[in-house]
């Protein structure tokens, strides 16, 4: 199916046919339907709280990309929300090539239309408080070879809460922690290909799987700089539950802050009443480096294939260079490949 092109200019007053006769992004909100492709020219564009929630089909999605003055290559919009939100409600939308900031206290993007998608953006949440100040809330949607901030150093805040979601090939950098899976009913994410870092609390937070079953699939990550990697909070008992796999993962300096918490672990299950619970979680081919408290805090739980780094995985991570270290106990030669997502965020 052939897309229908439009046009968006900062300026617009035209009936939106090229980037001489555009739309303003106001306009566009209000006139686009399904079967478009919404081309929107690289400038700054202050928006009030914006809800995107025309439906379109898989084969005939709403295409929103970021272009540059000419309309022969990308370019790199800048939404400049304020305090507002960015709501893609509507199904099928394919959002690419845009920068995204609020000050939200609760999210600057809400993914949420069935099938959507996040691709090659760059989404920062710059507010501070006692709210979550989430980059991003996905819910059966895709987050593809995107750069997630969240400035927040609440406790609460998380750079993605993510729901039923495919999150690949991303880099998310944080105050707080990184991603939240929480206790809805659509809850098995997969996340791939990602570098998780700078945190003061844990990578991926899972909350609240008493009630759930909760298939999760982790795999080639990088989570450096947490108290704790990945964290299990109250997990299904066996009989119900759906294994969750993490695998080929690098859990890199997980440091113990607080002695009265439980912290320090590249991965950690926070309530175990059963021992029975951490035969759900299955381990494989996961590297660790710098964990003060252990590998992981899962009984007996083997994880299969295990290597301890001696020295710094990374060549020059001060440096943001994620390539791995190819001296004889660094990650390059211990691990081959781990977390090298397709997208430069530079």
């Amino acid at each position: 199916m052939a897309l229908i092109e439009r046009y968006v200019t900062v300026a617009g007053g035209g009936d939106g046919s090229s980037f001489a006769n555009a739309w303003d992004f106001p306009t566009a909100v209000a006139s686009y339907t399904a079967g478009m492709r919404i081309n929107v020219v690289e400038d700054t564009y202050t928006l009030v709280a914006t809800n995107l929630n025309v439906s379109a089909t898989a084969s005939g999605p709403i295409v929103w990309r970021g272009r540059n003055a000419t309309d022969d290559g990308d370019g790199r919009p800048l939404l400049n929300m304020g305090v507002n939100t960015l709501n893609i409600s509507g199904e099928y939308q394919q959002f690419m090539n845009f920068d995204i900031t609020s000050s939200n206290s609760s999210y600057t993007l809400l993914l949420n239309g069935d099938g959507s998608l996040s691709y090659k953006c760059k989404v920062y949440n710059t507010g501070e408080g006692s709210g979550t100040y989430s980059g991003i809330v996905a819910t059966d949607t895709s987050v593809v070879n995107c750069l997630i901030s969240s400035t927040n150093t609440n406790l609460l805040g998380y750079s993605i809460i993510s729901n039923n979601s495919f999150i690949s090939g991303c880099k998310i950098i944080t105050n707080s922690n990184g991603i939240k899976t929480t206790n809805a009913s659509r809850t098995n994410n997969i996340i791939n290909s990602v570098i998780i870092g700078n945190g003061i609390n844990n990578g991926i937070y899972n909350v609240d799987m008493s009630t759930i079953t909760c298939p999760m699939t982790c795999t080639n990550l990088t989570i450096y700089n947490f108290n704790n990697g990945i964290v299990f909070d109250q997990l299904q008992p066996i009989a119900t539950a759906l294994t969750t796999v993490i695998q080929n993962c690098l859990f890199h300096s997980c440091i113990e802050t607080n002695p009265s918490f439980y912290d320090g672990y590249g991965i950690f299950s926070e309530f175990n009443t059963d021992n029975s619970l951490i035969s759900t979680i299955s381990l494989l081919n996961n590297s660790y480096y710098n964990c003060s408290n252990g590998l992981h805090n899962l009984g007996d739980n083997p994880d299969t294939g295990t290597i301890e780094c001696t020295d710094d995985p990374f060549a020059n991570i001060s440096a943001d260079d994620y390539s791995l270290n190819n001296s004889p106990n660094g990650g390059a030669l211990l691990r081959g490949t781990i977390a090298s997502p397709a997208y430069n965020w530079s």
